[in-house]
């Protein structure tokens, strides 16, 4: 049960990635660039869940997570490119 959950939350933020690119493409920010915008993500996440959203609240995580692994990918880009 608890691994065809995650599977399922795995599933949703790789589909929110792959919407991110077709959004905005692929992001080489800073470091502090990520952190602002999960930050911002964050904030979001916490007023859905402070409302008592639970649908938005779950969403606004899924983006979160999302915006993390998007950073995560910078970062190894980086490290790649540079080692």
């Amino acid at each position: 049960m608890v691994m065809d959950t995650t599977k399922a939350v795995l599933k949703l933020v790789g589909e929110e990635r792959v919407s991110q690119d077709k959004k905005w493409g692929v992001q080489n920010n800073s470091n502090e660039k990520w952190m602002a915008i999960l930050i911002k993500s964050v904030g979001e996440a916490s007023k859905a869940g402070l409302a008592g959203d639970d649908e938005r609240y779950m969403e606004k995580l899924v983006q979160c997570a999302a915006v993390a692994v998007a950073a995560i990918e910078c970062t190894m880009r980086r490290i790649v490119n540079d080692g």
